[in-house]
C-alpha cells in the first residue's frame, strides 16, 4: 500500500486554469475556430469527392448509414483537432 502522505498535494493534482488564464481563454476560442474552418473544408472535400452535399441528421433522403459514417468522420476531426489545440497551447503557455 502507497503512504499518502509522502506526496505532497502539489506533486498529485493537475494545474488549474487559473495558472495560465491566457491559456484558459486562448485555447478553446482557437480550438472553436479551427473546428469551425475544419468542418467547412470537410464539406467542401466531400462535395468535391461525391458530387452531393454533405448528409445531415435532417435529410430525410440521406441513409442512416452515410448519416452516422459522416458524424463519425467529422466528430473524430473535431477532436484531434481539439485535442491538439489544448495540448500545444498548455505547452506554450507552460502548464
Amino acid at each position: 500500500m502507497r503512504d499518502s502522505g509522502a506526496m505532497s498535494t502539489a506533486d498529485t493534482s493537475p494545474k488549474s486554469a487559473s495558472s495560465a488564464p491566457i491559456a484558459a481563454i486562448v485555447a478553446p476560442v482557437l480550438a472553436f475556430g479551427a473546428t469551425i474552418v475544419a468542418r467547412k473544408a470537410l464539406g467542401v472535400a466531400y462535395r468535391s469527392v461525391t458530387g452531393t452535399e454533405a448528409p445531415s441528421n435532417k435529410d430525410s433522403h440521406a441513409s442512416l448509414a452515410s448519416i452516422i459514417a459522416w458524424a463519425a468522420i467529422s466528430g473524430a476531426t473535431a477532436a484531434v483537432i481539439e485535442a491538439l489545440i489544448f495540448h500545444n497551447t498548455a505547452r506554450l503557455f507552460d502548464e
